[in-house]
């Protein structure tokens, strides 16, 4: 596995990668030229196979960085939000597009920007057994109590950088 990343991102530390498997860039937005530029030649020079798009401001960097007919060009779709054409341009050059969600596939397939078999569902997966119990250190029922909220209430939670 190669990486790139932020400068200052906590992922390298959490991965076992040697420094050379790991590409950091300003990764500024979809439109960072000079960082797209940057990633396909470390793509091209590393002789990478699959990259992979995890959130939609990179989509486009991604694309371009895996613009070699033999590298693979994958995409998480997480979110329902209509996509702009340079979306639409982009995830139509992807070899798979993953989807959250079966409502986000049957977005993408409503837009027909791929064929339906390079859509895969794939959902994002929680233990909820593990946190069934404990919240933040709080019994569920304190929890509950200290937030004023009903013991049948569904709890929905995300954590992201």
């Amino acid at each position: 596995m190669t990486v790139a990343v932020r400068p200052g991102s906590p992922l390298p530390r959490h991965l076992q990668l040697s420094a050379d498997k790991i590409l950091m860039l300003p990764l500024r937005n979809a439109l960072d030229v000079q960082s797209a530029r940057e990633l396909e030649k470390f793509v091209r020079r590393k002789e990478i196979d699959v990259v992979h798009a995890h959130m939609a401001r990179d989509y486009s960097l991604a694309s371009y960085a895996a613009r070699r007919r033999e590298t693979k060009f994958i995409v998480t779709r997480h979110v329902l939000f209509k996509l702009n054409r340079l979306h639409r341009h982009t995830l139509s050059r992807a070899t798979r597009i993953i989807a959250v969600s079966e409502a986000v596939a049957r977005e993408l397939r409503a837009s027909r920007i791929v064929s339906n078999d390079q859509i895969a569902v794939i959902h994002n997966g929680i233990d909820v057994e593990r946190f069934s119990k404990t919240c933040v250190g709080l019994d569920r029922e304190a929890f509950l109590r200290s937030h004023q909220l009903r013991v049948d209430d569904c709890l929905v939670g995300s954590i992201g950088e």
